[in-house]
């Protein structure tokens, strides 16, 4: 019999035997007596007692599972294999002494994190290959023994956190759990349950008494002193995973366990506190994948070894608002409703749609998970990419559907109007041409990766950005220190597509915010009016600025109206920031970009007054540019208005943009 029939017929007797044994998702009768952990009180005691009781569910298959054969991901991972084959023998990046202190020096965090990173896709690597290749495989023996010597390297570091997130110049802390700190102890316990045949037990006992130390105890000990116990941000429920996770992964003793567990959840009320009462995440549909993706997955796991007695979803409607949210922001061709740092586009994870859409009953969210698994596997596998680690791999073959559906969303979009975020979505949806897609926010300067960005919007055309928002920016030192983010272009106003009044932009902080007048959609229409006076400081002069935005979703059309009182007036400007060419004809902006584009008319009292290219450094620190087109009133005025109304092109591009007149 050949290898690959042995394999196959392998799977096939497997399928049934760990579809009974292993579930991260219990069955729905068992979750009859579930305690949802963040709504009910329970003592640390009774805890104890459950947890002692229920020996839970395996968290992980086991090595030669099927799960970790599947045959569809034979192509995708190929590459993946052979990489892992050429890197046995192969010495991890080294973090020097000198990289380690490099972001104290100098601000610079990516030569660090690009080889910190590499570490863990090496790992990575190693791991899915020793699960993929057919156990009689001579290369599978080398790889593990790959595997081993990488996790004894890991075992080495001095510090698990990174340099960015602690105060020592040394760049080194072993006692603080940061972000990637807690996901490498949360890595860690996954490998050692997983691969407890291959690692020497020498070698176990240290990785587990390090995690034990600097994890476990040390959060018991200090957990009022890290700073992201207390905040609603993505860092609470990332570090809780690496920690809480850890410990349902690894502690045998149940009174610990339960006194982590109890302390965990009373941080963890205040992390889905940060949600708006619609599920609403200021941070975006990227941060929201990464910090409700942590804690989904933190819930599984909790689910399977409580046996389905203990949850931080179960009977939640705010957690099923929320698990909507990363679908509801997500645009055609990978389009992303990107306020604040968030990048533009990206695949949310389907192994986290997946998990929610089954665990929730949520079909939104479940084809929404098939859609993007088919998207994966028809692409080539990213090998290099910061988060192509063990987590993200593994995740697609423990919450493969089975199935995968069509790339394109069917029907028309679901028009959407989040008030507690302030956010607002709408859908074109007249016949022929492409489909239009406009957001807009209000809220704010003062939310979590904050820009100062109350009232911008953004409009695609199809699958392009036509009027976007620049995003995440590199993330250098300065860009987190509040007296210098606003020098950034990302983050200030004139990098969004927004006023700049007697030369003041939108200040920082709480007080400075924007609020929703009205907000009404009927037949083809749809009004937003924002109140946006007191986004602005006093030395704007600013007694009233007022915003309209006028969809028309049949045209389609989409008319931008701005009405400023001001105190005296000296300059006034609005602005629309592009990436698209820009041309300016016969009064009117083009926009295009391939086979894609729209015009700019300007309305009666309003003009172009030019445009500039701006450049910046790219989250992954490419030098990027946009252009930012500027509307003036034509009689400028302490009453003023400035209108302009976005059509579909009725004539063709030219060539490329005119040059700049800044």
């Amino acid at each position: 019999m050949s290898t690959g029939l042995r394999r196959k017929l392998l799977v096939i007797n497997r399928v049934a035997i760990v579809a009974s044994m292993f579930q991260l998702i219990p069955q729905r009768e068992k979750m009859k007596d579930c305690m949802n952990l963040l709504e009910e009180s329970c003592s640390v005691e009774k805890l104890e007692s459950i947890l002692s009781a229920h020996p839970g569910q395996p968290l992980l298959p086991p090595l030669g599972s099927a799960v970790w054969h599947n045959s569809r991901y034979d192509d995708f991972f190929e590459p993946l294999i052979a990489l892992a084959k050429q890197e046995v023998g192969q010495a991890l990046p080294e973090l020097t002494d000198e990289l380690y202190s490099e972001f104290h020096r100098s601000g610079n965090r990516s030569r660090f994190e690009t080889a910190y990173f590499e570490r863990r896709r090496r790992i990575a690597r190693a791991a899915i290959a020793y699960l993929r290749l057919d156990e009689d495989s001579a290369a599978r023996g080398r790889i593990g023994r790959s595997l081993v010597e990488k996790l004894e390297a890991l075992g080495r570091d001095e510090s698990w956190a990174v340099p960015a997130h602690v105060e020592s110049l040394s760049g080194k802390d072993p006692l603080q759990i940061d972000l990637f700190g807690g996901e490498t102890a949360a890595l860690v316990a996954e490998l050692l349950v997983l691969f407890d045949p291959l690692i020497p037990h020498s070698l176990n006992e240290a990785l587990r008494q390090r995690i034990e130390t600097q994890f476990f105890d040390n959060y018991l000990e200090r957990h009022q002193d890290f700073w992201w116990t207390q905040t609603s941000n993505n860092w609470n429920s990332v570090c809780h995973q690496g920690v809480l996770g850890a410990a349902l992964l690894l502690l045998d003793d149940a009174a610990k366990l339960a006194e982590i567990l109890n302390v965990s959840c009373r941080y963890l009320k205040t992390f889905i506190a940060g949600f708006t009462d619609d599920g609403g995440c200021t941070e975006g549909p990227i941060y929201w994948g990464y910090g409700f993706g942590w804690f989904s997955k933190l819930n599984a796991q909790l689910e399977a070894r409580s046996e389905g007695h203990l949850s931080l979803f179960e009977g939640s409607s705010k957690i099923r608002k929320i698990a909507r949210f990363g679908s509801l922001m997500t645009l055609p061709g990978n389009c992303l409703v990107n306020f604040a740092d968030c990048p533009s586009n990206g695949i949310l994870r389907p192994s986290v749609l997946c998990y929610l859409g089954e665990r929730l009953q949520e079909p939104v969210c479940m084809d929404h998970g098939k859609r993007n698994y088919k998207k994966l596997l028809q692409s080539e596998i990213e090998l290099d990419r910061e988060r192509s680690d063990f987590f993200c791999f593994s995740g697609l073959l423990l919450h493969d559907p089975g199935t995968v559906g069509s790339d394109q969303t069917s029907g028309v979009l679901e028009d959407v109007y989040l008030k507690d975020l302030n956010v607002t979505i709408a859908h074109s949806h007249g016949a022929g041409g492409d489909q239009w897609h406009f957001a807009a926010k209000a809220g704010h300067n003062d939310e979590a990766h904050n820009h100062n960005d109350c009232g911008s919007y953004i409009l695609n055309v199809g699958e392009t950005p036509m009027i976007q928002e620049i995003g995440s920016p590199e993330y250098v030192k300065d860009y987190f220190d509040l007296e210098k983010r606003y020098a950034f272009l990302a983050a200030r106003t004139k990098g969004h597509s927004l006023a700049v009044i007697n030369g003041q932009e939108q200040a920082g902080g709480g007080e400075f915010k924007s609020e929703v007048l009205d907000q009404s959609a009927g037949g083809d229409e749809l009004r937003l009016t924002m109140d946006l006076t007191q986004a602005y400081p006093v030395q704007a002069r600013c007694r009233r600025y007022r915003r309209t935005f006028c969809f028309n979703k049949a045209a389609p059309f989409l008319e931008v109206t701005e009405d400023f009182e001001l105190e005296s007036v000296d300059s006034l400007e609005s602005a629309v920031i592009t990436s698209c060419a820009v041309q300016i004809a016969d009064g009117r902006v083009l926009l295009s970009h391939q086979d894609i584009s729209v015009t700019l008319v300007p309305l009666e009292g309003t003009c172009i007054g030019g445009f500039e290219q701006l450049t910046y450094a790219k989250h992954s620190g490419v030098e990027a540019s946009v252009y930012r087109i500027r509307f003036c009133p034509v009689h400028l005025d302490a009453k003023s208005r400035i209108a302009y109304r976005i059509i579909p092109t009725a004539f063709k591009p030219i060539g490329s943009a005119i040059q700049s007149d800044a």
